[in-house]
């Protein structure tokens, strides 16, 4: 093979061809490689902040912060379901459901946490659900005791629907 001039062009021409089409494709992935960057680190903040947060169960979690604005408080609940004429369903709320929510909430928190969770909402709402979620076993099994099984599926619809919120206004 002899080196000509329009073979050194041709060599050339696809020298700087592949040169470019690489350069692009770098650039490309350098884009790509740190929008998946600050994606994760989104994440990672949104995670450790509690604005997000994983557990098993984690379609209660979805359901409340969707539906609910979270302006309540579990002393709230217990005024509602724990005082006052109660009807038997109230009765066996309180027991079952809001008595065991109350007990390990204050043993996980002091009473100045608990009322500091007031005033952040959605942390309120995380250690809400995180509290249905730890004791939703027990409370079931409570429940089923009491044949009383469709009042975990009742207190769970008030909550997600914010109906219960409305009901704490009316008992105050």
């Amino acid at each position: 093979m002899e080196i000509n001039i329009t073979n050194v062009i041709i060599v050339s021409l696809a020298f700087i061809t592949v040169i470019l089409i690489l350069k692009f494709i770098v650039k490309k992935l350098f884009k790509i490689i740190g929008f998946f960057i600050v994606v994760a680190a989104l994440f990672a903040y949104l995670y450790t902040t509690g604005v997000i947060s994983y557990n098993k169960d984690n379609k209660i979690m979805k359901k409340v912060k969707e539906t609910v604005k979270m302006d309540i408080s579990l002393s709230d609940l217990k005024t509602k379901y724990c005082s006052g004429n109660l009807s038997k369903d109230d009765k066996i709320k309180c027991e079952c459901i809001i008595e065991p929510l109350y007990k390990d909430l204050t043993s996980r928190f002091s009473n100045k946490e608990l009322d500091d969770l007031k005033d952040n909402k959605l942390k309120l709402l995380r250690v809400f659900t995180e509290t249905i979620n730890r004791n939703k076993d027990e409370i079931k099994k409570r429940l089923k005791e009491k044949d009383a099984s469709y009042l975990w599926d009742d207190f769970m619809s008030e909550i997600k629907s914010g109906k219960i919120l409305d009901k704490l206004k009316n008992a105050g």
